[in-house]
């Protein structure tokens, strides 16, 4: 079965909205085995509606559509499929009765939005007033639901996979498998997946790359096989693969630190708490996240942290001293069994002939003493949020891969 995406609307095409509705549906039809094989994203106009709709058919057994559904002038996508499929528009009683009911008789767009295409399949919207429908013809589908993600969502998993699941039922079904690798890059890792691809007959892989991280993702129709060379590739770089299932790395340090019963402390500067921030994002971060302090002043890194004057005067505020003395005031204050500290130039601007954009200094701290402390190596990366978004990784991934391999950091192995 192949499935393909048409995307409607004028602010999709002009970047206003970002199309988020896309990775969600290909998401979800992976998830049960399906695979979405074509995006198309097309402005609000009927005729060129009916185009891609004709021409999405000529390649593919269903097309999904989002977007157009609503009241306003530019939602067209009724009229054009109604165009394409040679149907009429008709008022549905019960549709009007689900929207007085939820919305009240005093909704202006009620008897627009109960004007649907006549013998077709109606998808009910729970969430708001465009209901999606569904055309069938010559064993093919076509499935429009509005463009709204919430609304889109629910009908997607509650009445569109259930649909194609028991309507195409006899299709072969794509599995899939997924690593997440932290400290390594492609070049590393390309020649044993394309090993693994001749190895295993019909495996395909891809890979993402991501400030500091790597995602490697596999598919295809043998699950067997599937299982196997995800096997053989997180073995072949397992101190650096922090998961099988998540992509979040600061999820690997959640877990490690809640099995341990260790706690945690941060010293940002440069990251402004960009590493404290993705801590927190995670329920349960506040049984081992004692808190932090975005130093990002000289003046704050001395009252807070306890960094001398000195120190400051005589290497800088991005210097291996400073970060050093930034993780030993932050374990002070808090306790913590292990304290991070950064700081560094972000830039676009405030570099320096010796620390030029980029240059960006972490200490790490256990009770006491300094385990670690070293230049976070982030070649060719002169981008601001980059730069803070590589470091924070690279840092939480730090932590992790010493509490749970012994691997230290800095060594850029």
């Amino acid at each position: 079965m192949r499935i393909e995406l048409l995307s409607i609307g004028d602010e999709l095409l002009t970047g206003k909205t970002t199309n988020t509705n896309a990775s969600f549906i290909a998401n979800e039809l992976l998830s049960k085995g399906m695979l979405l094989k074509q995006v198309v994203t097309t402005p609000d106009h009927k005729d060129t509606i009916v185009t891609e709709v004709k021409t999405g058919l000529s390649r593919s057994d269903v097309l999904i559509l989002t977007g157009g559904l609503g009241p306003t002038g530019d939602d067209v996508t009724r009229q054009a499929l109604c165009k394409f499929f040679d149907k009429s528009l008709q008022f549905n009683e019960e549709i009007a009765k689900d929207l007085q009911e939820r919305f009240g008789k005093e909704l202006a767009s009620l008897e627009d939005q109960a004007t649907v295409p006549s013998d077709v399949i109606i998808i009910r919207n729970k969430l708001g007033t465009a209901p999606g429908f569904i055309f069938e013809r010559d064993g093919k589908a076509v499935i429009a639901l509005p463009g709204v993600p919430s609304q889109m969502e629910q009908m997607l998993v509650d009445d569109v996979i259930p649909f194609l699941e028991k309507t195409y039922e006899n299709s072969k079904k794509v599995f899939h498998r997924s690593l997440y690798f932290c400290q390594m890059n492609e070049n590393q890792i390309d020649p044993l997946l394309r090993q693994m691809e001749k190895k295993y007959q019909g495996l395909e892989i891809g890979v993402c790359p991501s400030y500091g991280k790597l995602a490697v993702y596999l598919k295809g129709q043998n699950e067997k096989s599937l299982i196997s060379s995800q096997k053989e590739i997180k073995e072949a770089f397992l101190t650096h693969c922090y998961s099988d299932s998540e992509s979040k790395i600061q999820m690997a340090l959640h877990q490690t630190l809640l099995e341990k019963g260790r706690t945690l402390s941060l010293a940002e500067s440069c990251t402004g708490g960009k590493i404290a921030s993705m801590i927190t994002s995670l329920p349960e971060a506040s049984l081992y996240f004692l808190g932090g302090v975005v130093a990002y002043s000289n003046l704050l890194k001395q009252k807070s942290l306890g960094v001398l004057e000195s120190t400051l005067h005589q290497f800088g505020a991005v210097s291996q001293e400073t970060v050093c003395e930034m993780a030993k005031g932050i374990e002070a204050l808090t306790s913590a069994d292990y304290s991070i500290a950064v700081s560094g130039v972000a830039g676009p601007s405030g570099g320096t002939k010796d620390k030029p954009v980029g240059t960006i200094w972490g200490a790490i701290s256990q009770k006491d003493k300094i385990l670690f402390s070293g230049k976070i190596t982030a070649k060719g990366i002169l981008h601001r949020t980059t730069l803070i978004n590589y470091t924070a990784n690279y840092l939480i991934s730090s932590l992790w891969r010493w509490i749970h391999y012994n691997i230290p950091p800095f060594t850029h192995e």
